[in-house]
Order: C-alpha cells, then sequence, then structure tokens
C-alpha cells in the first residue's frame, strides 16, 4: 500500500511536470528566435533587414553585411529610428533610409 501511495505521487508529480516543460520549451523558443527579420528592396538596387524590438523601442538593421542598432524616435505619423549615422522612417510598406555620407534610399518590404 506504500508503495503504490509513491507510484501514484510520483504519477501525479510526472502529470503536473508535462506543461511546465511544454510552456518552458515554448518561451525559449520564442526568446531564442526574437521578432522576425523584414526583408526590404531599395531604389538603388541595395537590399536590407529590419527587426523590431518595440518593448525595447529598437531596431536592427543588416545592411552590406554589417548590423546597426537603432533607437526609436518621435514621428507624426509610421515609424522613425535612427542612431549616429542612420536615420530611418517608413509607414507601411514603404521606408526611406537617410545617412550623412550617402544618397537617401526608398525601399519597399517584399511580400
Amino acid at each position: 500500500m506504500h508503495n503504490r501511495l509513491w507510484r501514484n505521487r510520483i504519477k501525479s508529480l510526472a502529470m503536473l511536470a508535462v506543461p511546465i516543460v511544454f510552456i518552458a520549451c515554448q518561451q525559449a523558443q520564442q526568446q531564442s528566435t526574437g521578432p522576425a527579420w523584414i526583408d526590404y528592396s531599395c531604389d538603388n538596387g541595395a537590399l536590407l533587414q529590419l527587426q523590431f524590438d518595440p518593448q525595447q523601442q529598437t531596431a536592427s538593421m543588416m545592411y552590406q553585411s554589417q548590423r546597426y542598432s537603432l533607437q526609436q524616435m518621435r514621428t507624426a505619423s509610421g515609424f522613425g529610428y535612427q542612431n549616429d549615422y542612420w536615420q530611418l522612417q517608413g509607414k507601411g510598406n514603404s521606408l526611406l533610409v537617410q545617412s550623412p555620407n550617402a544618397k537617401a534610399m526608398h525601399c519597399s518590404a517584399n511580400s
């Protein structure tokens, strides 16, 4: 009888552990993948990728094999991000990318 009681307790604990492990795995997967990267094609033939993190109010940009971190900036409408070199302004699928040393790029999100 004592053994049966222990087996029932172990079964109960095992049944509780399965959902906990499942939820933990889902959360770990979400954290490891992070927000999706969005591909953009620009009028000068350039390709870039953006990843937005609304909670941190930041965006990451991959351009010419370099990763740039940008901080969210206030805009009248749409979205905007900048750092010391880059400024991004967009609305919907359209994006304007500017830097002091280059011609502005007009980009569109790829479907």
